[in-house]
């Protein structure tokens, strides 16, 4: 097992809300049903680079820390040292290593945490600031197999080697269990789903052994915001109650790439919060790749 790492300080930048319905294309259908859970989507006039900048003094705004080391998520970002440069440029800020994360689409996160964990259990860094930023530009906002609706946005938070001194709500990160597979050949769509789900399958197994935790031990789980009929799926083939599934304010917000399950997370940190502290999932998944994060900490009531 190693070491828990804490997480705090979320901060967010959004584009504006648009409604899907607005969108020209003929699969938007789909997405905008009752059925869906889907009706808005975020569309920003800023450049991805700008929106990460402000979700980052947003986040140190609220610690007052100087962190060790910045990993920055993107996988739309055509100029990641645009971000850097400016970032750099902050007061107190201009020699502050720096790594750029891309490559798993909304599945980032989950590499972004486990490799954040890693970092600081070798004891080289007690801060780090992790920031997720994509825009979907001139791209389509459809996802593959209408899963959801891209939007625009940003997301930040700080993972530390001890909890924050301020009264900052927190979380825990326990573990990591990561699962990367390729195929061999081009599978159609159908067939990826499935494929997907099977790899999400050997990683969640592959977390509960690592961590030595039972199913019954785990109180709720968190996925991106896809649309309802995918979480059914998903919730079916990896075992998990589709009652104890949390989203991110998936009907105002879309689909935000990797700072999704970051918004989430954030939704969950203000109070009301409940008494007892929570055994949870943070699960990321990208086109051949799973990420399931195992997390402590008190959720919001809703």
């Amino acid at each position: 097992m190693k070491p828990p790492v804490y997480i705090s300080a979320f901060s967010s930048v959004l584009g504006e809300k648009t409604p899907i319905r607005l969108l020209n294309n003929d699969h938007t259908r789909y997405l905008i049903s009752e059925e869906s859970g889907l009706k808005f989507y975020r569309a920003s006039t800023q450049p991805v680079h700008e929106l990460a900048l402000e979700a980052s003094i947003l986040c140190i705004d609220q610690t007052h820390i100087k962190p060790a080391l910045l990993i920055y998520v993107t996988e739309t970002d055509p100029a990641p040292i645009n971000f850097l440069r400016n970032f750099l440029r902050l007061p107190g800020f201009h020699s502050t290593p720096y790594m750029v994360l891309s490559g798993h689409i909304c599945g980032n996160l989950g590499l972004a945490l486990e490799l954040a964990q890693n970092l600081i259990t070798t004891g080289k860094y007690s801060e780090i600031l992790l920031v997720s930023a994509d825009c979907a530009g001139n791209s389509s906002r459809l996802m593959i197999n209408g899963l959801s609706v891209f939007s625009d946005g940003a997301a930040a938070c700080v993972v530390s080697s001890a909890p924050p001194k301020n009264s900052l709500p927190v979380y825990t990160l326990m573990n990591t269990a990561s699962c990367i597979q390729v195929p061999l050949e081009q599978d159609d769509p159908l067939q990826q789903l499935f494929t997907t789900a099977e790899l999400g399958r050997r990683c969640l197994r592959h977390l509960l052994l690592e961590t030595d935790t039972e199913m019954i031990g785990i109180d709720f789980s968190m996925f991106a915001n896809y649309k309802n009929s995918t979480l059914d799926f998903l919730s079916e083939a990896l075992g998990l109650p589709r009652q104890n599934i949390k989203q991110g304010d998936k009907s105002d917000v879309g689909h935000c790439y990797s700072a999704d399950l970051l918004l989430c997370l954030e939704k969950y940190s203000e109070p009301p919060f409940a008494q007892q502290e929570s055994n949870f999932l943070v699960c990321c998944n990208g086109p051949f790749s799973w990420f399931i994060s195992q997390f402590k900490g008190h959720v919001r009531v809703t």
